[in-house]
C-alpha cells in the first residue's frame, strides 16, 4: 500500500524534555561514622534493615557495635542508615574521613559517631561547622560527662557554644547511644512535608542510671543538653530538642531545608531556560519568575509547618548599574518560624459554687 503524498512536512514539530528536579535523600537519611571496621574497603554504606547489618558483620565488615547502632536507629521508623568508616590507626582523624565520605556521597544532614571523649567531640564539631559553605550537616553526640548538670557547660565544649551545628544527649551511661537514636526517630520526617519538632519518644535504650535532682535537671535544660526521661506513661522521651547554642534543632533544620531547595529550585529554572536557549532577563519579567521562586518554596514551607501562614514576605530589589553589569538580580525576605510548644501550664480552681448558675 503506497503512502499518498501530504504537505504535512509543511509542519516542524520538535519535542525537548526539561531537566528534572533534583532530588535527594538527605534531611531523611543519617550518618554513623564508626572506627576499626573496615566496611568492605567501603568509605561509607547505607543500610536498610538490620539484616544486612547481620550479613555485613558475619563477614567481618562491621563489628557488633556498629550492627546494634544500625538496628537502634532502624527502630526509631528511619527507612536509611549510612555508616561511614574511620581508621585512626591508618592515620584518619574524624574530620578527615567525613571528607572522604562526602566525596561519595553527601546526602545525609544529622551525623552521628561513635566518640564519647569530649575533647575530640568538640574538635570534630567545630570541623564540620567550618564546612557549612561546601556542607551543611549537624552534629549529634553523646556524652556522660556531669559537668552538663552543673551550672555551665563543661570546659571542654566552651570553644563551640556559639556554633549551630551541633546537639548534645547527656547519658551517664557511655554504651548507650541515644544520640544514634535521637537522629533517626527525627530525620524520619521528610522536612519537604513535615517540620517534626525534636523532643519526643525514644524507641528502646534506658534513661539515666541516676536520677538527676531537680536542681540538675535545671541545669541540664540550662545547658541545653537533651536528656530521655520518661513521660507520662511514655518510657523515654527526649527533652528538649535544643541545639547546642539554644535554639532549637528543627529551626536550623529549616534553614538548611530553605537553602537548599530554593538552590535548587534556581538551578532548574535557569537549567530550563537554558535547555530553551533563553536568557533569565533582568528585567521585570525575570524578576517575577524569581520572586515566585522564594515565594514558592515559602509557600511550600507553610504547608510543610515550617513557617507561620501569613509571616513570610519577599522584596525584589531594585535593578542598579551594578547589577546589569554583573548579571544580578537581588532579593530579600523574610518569615516566621511555626514553633512548637513543649510547655504547658493550666491554673484551675475547683470548689463547691457553681460556676454556671442559671435563673
Amino acid at each position: 500500500m503506497s503512502v499518498q503524498a501530504t504537505h504535512q512536512d509543511n509542519i516542524v514539530i520538535t519535542i525537548g524534555v526539561d531537566p528534572l528536579p533534583t532530588t535527594d535523600q538527605k534531611f531523611t537519611s543519617m550518618l554513623y561514622m564508626r572506627d576499626g571496621i573496615t566496611l568492605n574497603a567501603l568509605d561509607v554504606k547505607t543500610y536498610t534493615s538490620g539484616t544486612e547489618a547481620d550479613t555485613d558483620e558475619t563477614a567481618g565488615y562491621i563489628d557488633a557495635t556498629t550492627t546494634a547502632a544500625i538496628k537502634a536507629a532502624l527502630t526509631q521508623g528511619i527507612l536509611r542508615v549510612k555508616v561511614g568508616r574511620v581508621d585512626v590507626v591508618g592515620g584518619d582523624t574524624y574530620i578527615i574521613a567525613l571528607n572522604r565520605i562526602l566525596v561519595t556521597d553527601c546526602d545525609f544532614w544529622a551525623i552521628t559517631t561513635d566518640l564519647r571523649v569530649d575533647a575530640t567531640i568538640a574538635t570534630f564539631v567545630a570541623a564540620v561547622a567550618a564546612l557549612e559553605t561546601t556542607f551543611r550537616g549537624f552534629v549529634i553526640f553523646q556524652s556522660a560527662d556531669a559537668d552538663w548538670k552543673t551550672a555551665g557547660i563543661p570546659a571542654a565544649y566552651t570553644a563551640i557554644a556559639s556554633l549551630k551545628r551541633w546537639a548534645v544527649v547527656y547519658h551517664d551511661t557511655a554504651a548507650e547511644i541515644d544520640d544514634v537514636r535521637w537522629a533517626a526517630s527525627k530525620a524520619r520526617w521528610n522536612p519537604d512535608t513535615q517540620s517534626a519538632p525534636w523532643d519526643g519518644a525514644l524507641s528502646g535504650g534506658t534513661n539515666l542510671a541516676a536520677d538527676p535532682s531537680s536542681t540538675e535537671k535545671i541545669n541540664l535544660d540550662g545547658n541545653y543538653a537533651n536528656h530521655a526521661l520518661p513521660y507520662g506513661t511514655l518510657a523515654r522521651w527526649i527533652d528538649g530538642g535544643w541545639a547546642g547554642d539554644g535554639s532549637f534543632v528543627y529551626e536550623r533544620l529549616t534553614i538548611d531545608w530553605f537553602h537548599d531547595r530554593l538552590l535548587q529550585d534556581i538551578v532548574l529554572q535557569k537549567s530550563i531556560y537554558d535547555a530553551r536557549g533563553r536568557k533569565w532577563t533582568i528585567d521585570d519579567i525575570g524578576r517575577a519568575v524569581f520572586r515566585s521562586l522564594i515565594e514558592g518554596r515559602f509557600a511550600k514551607g507553610v504547608s510543610a509547618k515550617h513557617f507561620q501562614l501569613g509571616q513570610t514576605t519577599v522584596t525584589i530589589e531594585p535593578i542598579s548599574t551594578a547589577d546589569l553589569a554583573d548579571g544580578k538580580i537581588r532579593a530579600t525576605g523574610q518569615a516566621t518560624f511555626l514553633t512548637s510548644a513543649r510547655l504547658f501550664q493550666v491554673d484551675l480552681v475547683f470548689g463547691r459554687a457553681l460556676v454556671n448558675v442559671t435563673e
